[in-house]
């Protein structure tokens, strides 16, 4: 039979006809890989079964075919996507997610997740995207993730996610969008955060955060929004993010800045001030600062 399988594979490969949407078709005929199987089914197993989404999660079709789940258009048998937001999840990640080891994207936002992440997932280094945004995860970050040296997209925010940012977060050289706002993260920015050269989008509000911004994240080129505001920062605002030539969005808001405003902020300059009713004042404790709110977008 699985002799019969690859024959039959070989054809669809090789047939004018042969689209990447029939590679799921073609393997659930023989080919199977039980660590991508068993991963999925302890996945299932650590959320309540109620959920519709996983109804064809069953022996009655292959893994490949189950909702949410995406395999890979050349490893046809193995897992790349399991993409599963707003699906009424209840429970926590299983530490199996880790067998799952062509996993390139996660996408488990909108739910009900509790629990740690588990530090499975950093066995998944050809992880691009990690999206946990709005659950009830908890915890540290995994201290091994910067084994997923691939990831495009981190984003964690509004969780329950608590202690220090690591520093070895610099090591994502790839990354392009971080998301770790609404959660209760405390201490500095790690100086290392300079080093993403690639990053577009930096949100970290709504945490415990504080010390003073470093003058490197100005240096990052391509960063078109940055987002720190309701924390604890303080002193001066590096003169070098007012300078940044794609800047569209700076919210610095609800923090302890000193000093005053350029009166230009971006090349071309941000337009006009954003101002949200509810951002009363910029700064918590000084009143000598030049405007109302740090909220800044291009119109």
């Amino acid at each position: 039979m699985k002799a019969y399988g690859v024959v039959l594979l070989l054809l669809l490969i090789h047939s004018p006809l042969f689209l990447p949407e029939f590679s799921t078709t073609a393997v659930a005929i023989s080919f199977d890989n039980e660590d991508d199987k068993q991963g999925l089914l302890a996945f299932k197993g650590n959320f309540d079964n109620a959920s519709p989404v996983f109804s064809s999660w069953n022996e009655s079709s292959h893994y490949c075919m189950w909702r949410g789940v995406y395999c890979c258009s050349r490893n046809l048998q193995r897992v790349c996507t399991l993409e599963l937001p707003s699906s009424g999840l209840v429970g926590s990640i299983s530490p199996y997610i880790g067998n799952l080891s062509y996993l390139r994207r996660i996408d488990l936002s909108d739910n009900k997740l509790y629990g740690i992440i588990p530090s499975s997932i950093s066995h998944l280094y050809r992880l691009q995207n990690i999206n946990l945004t709005n659950n009830f995860l908890s915890g540290t970050i995994p201290e091994n993730l910067d084994n997923c040296s691939q990831l495009v997209n981190l984003s964690l925010s509004n969780n329950q996610f608590y202690g220090k940012l690591p520093s070895w977060l610099g090591s994502f050289r790839k990354l392009e969008f971080l998301n770790l706002g609404v959660n209760s993260f405390t201490g500095n920015i790690p100086l290392s955060i300079t080093n993403l050269s690639s990053l577009h989008e930096f949100y970290v509000a709504n945490n415990d955060l504080s010390g003073s911004i470093p003058s490197g994240l100005g240096q990052i080129s391509q960063i078109q929004i940055i987002n720190l505001g309701e924390n604890d920062f303080s002193g001066v605002i590096p003169e070098s993010i007012f300078n940044l030539t794609y800047i569209s969005n700076l919210g610095l808001h609800m923090n302890n800045f000193r000093g005053h405003l350029p009166r230009d902020i971006g090349h071309p300059p941000l337009k006009s001030p954003a101002i949200a009713p509810s951002y009363k004042s910029a700064n918590r404790r000084n009143s000598s600062i030049a405007l109302e709110c740090f909220i800044y977008s291009k119109v």
